[in-house]
């Protein structure tokens, strides 16, 4: 069995890499993510990340506290949808800065360029 925390390598990818590219891209929170980055240019915030998913995702309840969404945006953005993304070699993320950044991954790039739909952007 493939190793969970194999790096997907910039080119020539087996199946099973295709594949499991594809999984993690399945999330509609991190193709986000992936596109955020993609646009920032820069490294940015865990911070700045969780309010813009926060802004971006429907908005909760008008029952449920503010807090306790972007609670629930960090936590699973720190334990994981970071981790898996960072572990594919999709994206940096600095656990103890607390910062994230695109890695320029061709076949992302590729994906985000040609099926615009599929990572929502700020816009959407």
């Amino acid at each position: 069995m493939e190793d969970q925390f194999e790096k997907i390598p910039l080119q020539d990818t087996t199946a099973e890499q295709t594949n499991r590219l594809f999984n993690l891209l399945a999330d509609r929170r991190r193709r986000y993510i992936l596109q955020r980055l993609q646009t920032a240019n820069q490294p940015i915030s865990l911070e700045e990340l969780v309010a813009d998913i926060s802004a971006w995702e429907e908005t909760p309840p008008p029952e449920t506290p503010l807090t306790d969404r972007v609670d629930e945006v960090t936590v699973s953005l720190q334990h994981c949808h970071l981790p898996k993304l960072a572990d594919a070699g999709l994206i940096e993320y600095d656990r103890t800065a607390e910062n994230v950044a695109h890695t320029d991954h061709p076949q992302v790039n590729a994906l985000v360029d040609r099926f615009p739909e599929l990572f929502p952007g700020e816009d959407e």
